[in-house]
């Protein structure tokens, strides 16, 4: 792909990008939007209200379905959302709280833009933080910034364009070789446990203590800002209480199989029964934490490709393997994606034609959920799988090829 190409795409997926962002945010009647059946800003309704409970002393009430419902007709009447109190930890006070200042659907209209923003930077973050050459660099950009996943993270309401600016500050700040603030970037994770523990993990098995210790250190101030908060201590204190019924706490985690991205759903839909299900998605968990540990051992040759691509499929393998990951937050496998991609185009590949089917397969991932349910499959994680696997490939030839040395534990 020639420069004036890769511009000429870039400039088109950032037009449809804005478009969408723009039809979201502003196209229909509010508070119905653009989707009169549901409000605008879909999810982000759920943070407005738990940061009103909050602003009213009700911090205790944080996790009383009840308790929601009253706040949700009051700001759609006709068609008030059903939204149950989900998983999410007290720490999310700290993106509810200065909600309520403004009226909800001013705040949705807001966020949406400023959430899309976000993720542009931290696509960008992400590109320049991976070896990409000078000349692929605005076409990286254009498939991270197109990420299906990242468009329905708009359509949701979602807060992964903070968790991309998480992902690519750390990246970047790794890749100038200061891991301790990449740590510390990447803490924002913590807001979403579900996300930062399988990052954590990857770091761990690389062996990047420093970025790691950063990453905890950062948690911490994470847990003691969110303690400190308005509120935070019995905040805290009912979501202690709802960790007392694990069942329902694990059950969480099993919602909407059709659009979860993990080894955990997808090899639970091979289960004969209902009932074997659960014991089924564990051991595909157990198969993505086994092909972590196994790639990480395969440390990279002296190339700053071999080492991105290593990186990148050690990070994915454990998204793989965590309990809990949406379609909207796919945009956490950019790395892999990019360093994917620039191994190809660097013509590296063993087996390019597989690669390029499965980076494809792939990217188009978070569109998926819109068919899962009438294919009886989970194609959103299969699609995943399988560029993993081609990762993992890659990484395993390349290591025999260094040499003896390539085997061991990742620095």
């Amino acid at each position: 792909m020639s420069a004036r190409t890769s511009r000429l795409l870039l400039a088109v997926v950032l037009v449809v990008f804005v478009g969408v962002v723009g039809i979201f945010a502003f196209a229909g009647a509010d508070p119905g939007g653009p989707q009169p059946r549901r409000q605008r800003g879909m999810d982000l309704i759920h943070y407005w209200v738990a940061g009103t409970l909050l602003d009213g002393g009700a911090a205790a009430q944080l996790y009383d379905a009840e308790r929601y419902k009253p706040e949700y007709q009051a700001l759609y009447p006709e068609r008030p959302p059903r939204y149950p109190v989900g998983y999410p930890p007290p720490i999310y006070q700290l993106f509810a709280l200065p909600q309520p200042a403004l009226a909800y659907v001013v705040g949705a209209k807001l966020l949406l833009g400023l959430l899309a923003g976000l993720h542009l930077v931290g696509s960008g973050l992400v590109v320049a933080a991976a070896h990409v050459a000078r000349e692929r660099r605005e076409a990286a950009l254009a498939m991270a910034i197109g990420l299906p996943g990242a468009v329905s993270s708009v359509m949701s309401g979602q807060l992964a364009g903070l968790w991309v600016l998480s992902l690519g500050g750390g990246w970047w700040l790794r890749s100038r070789g200061r891991p301790g603030a990449a740590g510390l970037a990447l803490a924002l994770l913590w807001m979403k446990p579900t996300l930062a523990v399988p990052v954590g993990a990857a770091f761990l098995l690389l062996g990047e203590l420093r970025l790691l210790g950063g990453l905890v250190l950062g948690g911490a101030a994470v847990l003691a800002a969110s303690l400190a908060a308005p509120g935070g201590v019995e905040a805290w204190a009912a979501y202690l209480g709802r960790l007392s019924d694990p069942g329902d706490l694990l059950g969480d985690f099993w919602i909407f199989w059709h659009r979860q991205a993990t080894l955990r759903t997808l090899v639970a839909g091979l289960a004969p029964s209902k009932a074997a299900a659960i014991g089924f998605g564990w051991v595909g968990a157990a198969l993505g934490v086994a092909a972590a540990v196994a790639i990480a051992r395969r440390s990279p040759a002296a190339n700053a490709g071999s080492s991105d691509l290593h990186a990148g499929a050690v990070l994915s393998w454990c998204l793989l393997a965590a309990p809990h990951l949406l379609e909207y937050d796919l945009g956490l496998h950019l790395f892999g994606m990019v360093a994917s991609a620039a191994w190809l185009a660097a013509g590296r590949a063993r087996f390019p034609r597989a690669g390029a089917g499965a980076i494809a397969f792939a990217w188009g991932a978070g569109a998926y959920v819109l068919v899962n349910r009438s294919a009886h499959v989970n194609l959103t994680a299969l699609a995943v799988l399988l560029w993993a696997v081609w990762m993992a490939v890659e990484v395993e030839l390349a290591a025999r090829a260094a040499g003896p040395g390539a085997l061991g534990v990742g620095a």
